[in-house]
């Protein structure tokens, strides 16, 4: 089963505590933004709305004009100082999150880039009966529940093992038995990889 590591590029602190969506940019960039008029493109309806696309729209701009090289500067220096855990997608979970309504993959997305800072998100919840370790993100919609099952942190390493929606309560049998398979191959492939460590 292939994997795909990842190290996220979402936008740091788009939220404050407790979950609400609020723009903001980090604290010490604000002086230096002052006198300088932002030109983001012409958004989307739908994405206007988005306080999180918003904020990734100022972070683009930032690292792309030649105006705010300082401002770049400044905010490698504070991303450095926060070791992100990596992501490592198992199998098509990637994709699947992808596919979820944009609402839901901005929260979930959101989410995952709590834990790779080694927060608490928002909304989770254990999963033993999938595995020790595993848990899962949850969001929702009028239409469907989105799921994102994870193995905890392991040496700075989050496995997401799998991506679905469901329509009541109880996980599908289908991903539930995908989530498990998945999770036996990732303890498969840390053992062999511990054995090739001893070797050498």
């Amino acid at each position: 089963m292939s994997t795909k590591p990842c190290q996220c590029a979402l936008p740091p602190d788009c939220r404050s505590k407790g979950g609400d969506a609020q723009p903001k940019l980090l604290p010490s960039l604000l002086p230096s933004l002052r006198g300088i008029t932002l030109s983001p493109p012409t958004l989307g309806v739908n994405q206007a709305s988005s306080p999180c696309f918003r904020l990734d729209i100022i972070y683009i701009y930032l690292y792309t004009s030649s105006q705010v090289t300082a401002i770049v500067a400044h905010v490698s220096d504070e991303a450095e100082k926060t070791k992100l855990a990596t992501v490592v997608w198992e199998g098509d979970s990637r994709e699947l999150l992808k596919a979820f309504p944009d609402e839901v993959t901005q929260n979930l997305g959101f989410e995952l880039w709590q834990l790779q800072q080694g927060e608490r998100p928002r909304d989770y919840r254990p999963l033993p009966s999938v595995g020790p370790g595993v848990f899962e993100l949850r969001d929702q919609d009028e239409r469907a529940w989105y799921r994102v099952v994870y193995l905890s942190r392991i040496e700075d390493v989050i496995y997401v093992l799998h991506c679905f929606e469901k329509k009541s309560r109880e996980m599908p049998r289908r991903d539930f038995e995908k989530a498990k398979q998945r999770l036996k191959a990732v303890k498969a492939r840390l053992a062999e990889e511990k054995k090739r460590e001893k070797r050498s």
